[in-house]
């Protein structure tokens, strides 16, 4: 079904709209709704919020988005109380007037009422406020049929993120075990030993790796994909040849078939997520020490589409919720790409969060943080994602140093992480 538009032609439409854009209803908050176009049938560009209180400069990058979002008018609204709302209200009104960029309601609710800074005739705005329904309307039931969702606020927001508990807890320990078991008779073979080096002091788990995104990985030094993928189908572990010792003969085409394992395991859990299926603990297991190889975590970065993106957030929010805690960081920073790439700044955040929280030096997560406190249109970030061949085209040879950051999580459960990264993760 096709959504329906939603007009906002009432503070009470707007109010009731709010909540909805950003996925919960705000509390000591300021948000800032952006259209191009003009009247009542503008098309939506931003929605932004600020907690309250503002730190200094917090306004300072807003008009900066909307010249390059093609902004023609706003709609701003504070939550809470006037002491609170009224200085963030008057430095964003300041801003946009100074900016020539049209503001057709400035309005601030508190305890189920409202005022405008916009309007001053007490008839429609008495000093006292205008009750109104946060909760039901008209807004409010047409977002519903929509299929948007308002939850009561934002610490509702972090359960999305939250680890499991209890039975499911337990299941997903022991399917690590199993997999971290098997992957470390996997890759003794390749590294000659079953523990994995430490890594240099100046050095870093991305920096070994080839890096990521900004810094070489997504960013960095990459395969062949099709290529790997046709080995691991062809052959899986048994491609690698065993030699005389328990060794193999060829390190890197061992090494090209454990990748082409782990690019095959992404691609067919974004097909299980998208057809409304869920990975087994085993196979969640698996896939969250896959993203330890940047190569891998990548071409699950890449592969987000706008015919893709409910499957990557379902998948990598169910990762974020399973996974063992040292191997959150990845999936919670992809789930936070594919929440921003769709324009869900709030759950990206609470998933940058996840991700910081188990790992603060994990530079994926960084990235996605900046860009969000820089309110960078996710266009920008659709428009310039490298594709898989991009990767391919950038990364080298395979080597053993990209199981690295793997390695450590399979030997060092307990480690502490190195304590910078570059831009990547």
């Amino acid at each position: 079904m096709t959504p329906s538009p939603i007009l906002l032609t009432s503070p009470e439409d707007i109010l009731g709209a709010v909540p909805y854009l950003l996925g919960f209803h705000p509390a000591d908050s300021l948000v800032v709704i952006a259209f191009s176009g003009r009247g009542s049938r503008g098309e939506l560009r931003v929605t932004t919020r600020w907690d309250l209180p503002s730190e200094p400069g917090s306004f300072d990058r807003l008009v900066p988005l909307f010249r390059r979002e093609r902004v023609t008018h706003v709609i701003v609204a504070g939550f809470g109380s006037g002491a609170l709302v009224t200085p963030a209200v008057e430095e964003v009104l300041r801003l946009l007037r100074e900016a020539g960029i049209d503001v057709i309601e400035a309005l601030r609710a508190d305890d189920s009422r409202y005022w405008s800074y916009v309007c001053q005739k007490a008839e429609c705005c008495p000093p006292d406020g205008t009750p109104y329904d946060p909760v039901t309307g008209p807004v409010a039931a047409r977002a519903t049929v929509n299929g948007m969702v308002a939850l009561p606020g934002r610490d509702h927001l972090r359960y999305a993120v939250s680890p499991v508990e209890g039975p499911p807890r337990t299941a997903m320990r022991e399917a690590t075990t199993w997999a971290t078991d098997h992957l470390r008779t996997r890759l003794a073979p390749l590294t000659g030993t079953t523990t994995a080096p430490p890594p240099h002091p100046e050095s870093t788990d991305a920096d070994a790796a080839g890096g990521g995104v900004a810094g070489g990985g997504m960013a960095g030094g990459g395969i062949n994909g099709a290529d790997m993928v046709q080995a691991a189908v062809a052959g899986g572990d048994s491609a690698r040849a065993a030699g005389s010792g328990g060794g193999v003969r060829d390190v890197g085409e061992a090494i090209r078939v454990f990748v082409g394992d782990g690019l095959a395991r992404v691609r067919a859990a974004i097909a299980t997520y998208a057809a409304g299926d869920r990975l087994s603990d085993r196979e969640a297991a698996m896939l969250g020490m896959d993203l330890a190889v940047l190569r891998v975590r990548d071409e699950a970065w890449t592969s987000m589409g706008d015919d893709t993106e409910d499957a990557h957030i379902a998948l990598w929010g169910d990762l974020t919720r399973r996974l063992e805690p040292r191997f959150v960081p990845p999936a919670a920073s992809l789930l936070a790409a594919a929440a921003w790439r769709r324009g869900d700044c709030a759950l990206a955040a609470v998933a940058v969060e996840r991700a910081l929280a188990e790992d603060p030096a994990y530079s994926m997560a960084l990235l996605v943080a900046q860009g969000l406190r820089q309110l960078v249109s996710p266009a920008i970030l659709r428009d310039r994602m490298p594709t898989p061949q991009d990767l391919d085209d950038s990364m080298g040879p395979p080597r053993v140093e990209w199981l690295q950051p793997l390695l450590t999580l399979l030997e060092h459960p307990r480690a502490c992480r190195p304590p910078c990264a570059p831009s990547t993760g």
